[in-house]
């Protein structure tokens, strides 16, 4: 297949630079082929092997039951990503089996859109409660949010008089509100005042919220706290957010059950330093990692920074150390894609697809035909906003700047200057990404492919390892759907990531049995002996 490089940045082509610097192998041009970065998985084992002398610990775990939990688990990302390791690794399992090595116990989910897609997937969790809150009692959740209403009170006040040291006056009574939260949803997992069961939606009935573990199994506890509190276009609150209380609860509550690993993603402004230092103390045994990843940094033409932390507890140990150096080192990759890639809906499709569209936007687009038809399915704000964008690209170019068909968000305005790129941008819960190129806005399955799911690529085929059926998308609205993956992670960087995390981490050997385990699952002991493991430091 032939490669070509298209990634072109603006401002002199900064970013190509910063991409480009990797010392990597070269992926092949295919939107496809980017979505099929299981297949990469044998040669990053070879990598580790090679660049690192590591043997990978990851054909070892597919060997175990590792029960997943999960929050704020949106459209089932991880266990979607989890399902096609083990599937890569064990030859193929089926979407109706177990998963591998994977029992993905339960997921926590207030959003009904998101609570639907999961009850529709083929990999769904067996269990599915509401709100993470809903583990402690009412007291506990009432002061909880009492105390982010008065830092908020004391946070209003310090905006409000001003003065040039507010900005580092607010992050550390954002940090006091995180160190405090903390503290009392400890106190509270100490003095039992926490809740073993749920309402869980896919029985109708209560259920334990942690699963039954026998000697030998893997707690994996994952999810993606919302971003609003840190993000540069959210209100930059931190902690002194009403999200604050729920991510409390979670932190501090993986930490009291024990999970073995935890893998937690979020904005890329997120303190995980600080969360993870008050949460999971590195003198009681947890070794966490925290790095910021883009999908570009795997080889996807996609701009998405965040952040990840991969925690391990006291039972097991990293080979290596986990940063975004070492991790580039064995799963980085070039950007030789480009954006305009993802659009390969045919003919047909598209037609019909940006009637469907206009149809749901209530715009009349009788007469219209390709390529007019693009255009005029867009809103009026979006359609004004890309003439701007293409008056700022025209006096650019009549200026002699040599800059290709970019792709824009037209849920952005132009007044940010023009950094013009072949990327796919950020995209956000309201984005609508445009093709210059093609004159046309993405297509919801081609959002899919972009993001890193095995997503059909014509409305009447399917993909074996896409985990809902084309009828149901089909019944969902254009607008529930981009506000869901917008919400969602890259599925490569996730893939890429997870793959990492477990080639490099190993259960310690020498054991020493400390203390109790605490009762999970209903009140029963995690093991037949119900003791906890804790290795010798």
């Amino acid at each position: 297949m032939s490669k070509r490089s298209v990634v072109q940045g603006g401002n002199g082509g900064g970013p190509p630079e910063k991409l480009l610097r990797l010392q990597t192998e070269e992926f092949e041009v295919s939107s496809s082929k980017l979505s099929d970065w299981p297949d990469d998985i044998p040669r990053l084992q070879d990598a580790l092997l090679a660049k690192h002398q590591l043997f990978s610990q990851l054909s070892g775990y597919m060997q175990r039951k590792i029960w997943v939990t999960s929050a704020y688990s949106g459209l089932g990302t991880f266990e979607h990503v989890f399902s096609r390791i083990a599937s890569q690794q064990l030859g193929g399992i089926g979407m109706e089996s177990h998963f591998g090595p994977f029992r993905f116990w339960s997921a926590f989910e207030n959003d009904a859109r998101c609570q639907e897609m999961l009850m529709a997937s083929k990999v769904k969790p067996m269990h599915l409660f509401r709100d993470i809150t809903e583990q402690m009692n009412d007291e506990v959740v009432q002061k909880l949010e009492f105390i982010v209403g008065e830092m908020r009170k004391r946070a209003g006040d310090m905006k409000a008089c001003g003065g040039t040291h507010v900005k580092a006056q607010l992050e550390a009574l954002s940090k006091r509100c995180m160190e405090r939260l903390f503290m009392e949803v400890k106190r509270a997992c100490e003095r039992g005042r926490t809740k073993e069961k749920g309402w869980c939606l896919m029985c109708q009935q209560e259920c334990p919220f942690l699963p039954r573990m026998s000697d030998g199994d893997i707690r994996f506890e994952v999810g993606g706290n919302p971003c609003v509190a840190f993000s540069p276009q959210g209100s930059k609150d931190r902690w002194i957010h009403s999200t604050a209380v729920a991510a409390a609860i979670w932190f501090v509550r993986t930490a009291e059950t024990r999970a073995d690993w935890m893998l937690q993603e979020c904005s890329h402004l997120f303190s995980s330093q600080d969360t993870y230092d008050c949460a999971f103390p590195r003198k009681q045994g947890w070794c966490t990692s925290v790095l910021q990843l883009s999908p570009v940094d795997v080889g996807a033409p996609f701009r998405r920074p965040r952040s990840f932390s991969w925690t391990v507890g006291p039972r097991f140990e990293l080979l290596m150390q986990f940063t975004r150096d070492t991790f580039l080192s064995v799963c980085g990759g070039h950007v030789l894609a480009s954006g305009h890639d993802f659009f390969i809906s045919s003919e047909d499709d598209v037609v019909a697809e940006l009637k469907h569209l206009a149809s749901e936007r209530h715009i009349e687009v009788q007469g219209h035909t390709s390529p007019e038809l693009g255009r005029a399915c867009l809103p009026s704000g979006p359609r004004q906003r890309l003439q701007e964008y293409e008056d700022l690209l025209r006096t650019a170019r009549d200026k002699g700047r040599d800059i290709p068909d970019p792709i824009l968000d037209l849920s952005q305005s132009s007044s940010w200057g023009g950094s013009w790129s072949a990327l796919m941008p950020s995209v956000l819960c309201g984005s609508l990404v445009w093709s210059c190129q093609h004159e046309r806005e993405l297509l919801m399955r081609e959002l899919f492919m972009a993001l890193g799911w095995p997503a059909p690529a014509r409305r009447q085929m399917e993909h074996e390892e896409f985990p809902w059926a084309v009828e149901h998308l089909e019944t969902c609205s254009r607008g529930k759907l981009a506000k869901m993956l917008g919400n969602s992670i890259h599925c490569k960087v996730l893939g890429m990531l997870t793959v990492f995390a477990l080639m490099i981490t190993k259960q310690r050997c020498v054991m020493h049995f400390l203390e109790p385990f605490p009762h999970v699952g209903g009140g029963q002991p995690a093991s037949p002996t119900g003791i906890y493991a804790r290795e010798l430091l």
